[in-house]
């Protein structure tokens, strides 16, 4: 899978060098392939290991996940860089999308918008990731220390 998604990255490149009205026209799709082996290749590694109903489960929890966090992402960045919310819903929906269009703000900042916004977003949804985890864990160590268990209250045993 990673000789997979390194032909279609170096695909990509090649086109967008290339053939760069196609590219226009297809690339999105190209770079989705990419993603699509990264949770293949996780898919694969737990199916290797475990049985099939376990992997079932993973996987439609895995794709759940997964999709939550593009949808996040996807919002955040939407909020950010332009201002709004479901902007754009009448190209699914038809006309009655444009009722879906929420005004956040009037700041809109463009950086979001582009490749390096991703990557920012990201970053920063990690890093709150990683907070509320040490947070979580933190809470966990200070009740375990308010509440010992009777083999840890009792250090002669």
């Amino acid at each position: 899978i990673l000789v997979i998604a390194t032909m279609v990255s170096a695909a990509d490149l090649l086109m967008q060098t290339y053939f760069f009205e196609l590219y226009q026209r297809i690339g999105l799709f190209i770079a989705l392939i990419v993603t699509n082996c990264t949770i293949l290749g996780r898919a694969e590694l737990f199916a290797r290991r475990n049985p099939v109903m376990a992997s079932m489960a993973d996987g439609f929890w895995m794709g759940l996940g997964f999709l939550w966090a593009i949808t996040l992402l996807g919002g955040v960045r939407e909020v950010i860089g332009r201002g709004t919310l479901f902007d754009g819903m009448a190209q699914l929906l038809g006309p009655s999308g444009d009722a879906w269009r929420i005004e956040v703000h009037q700041s809109p900042i463009l950086i979001m918008m582009l490749a390096p916004g991703a990557f920012l977003a990201l970053g920063c949804l990690i890093a709150l990731k990683n907070c509320l985890d040490g947070y979580y864990e933190s809470r966990k160590t200070d009740r375990l220390l308010e509440h010992p268990t009777p083999r840890e209250s009792n250090p002669n045993h």
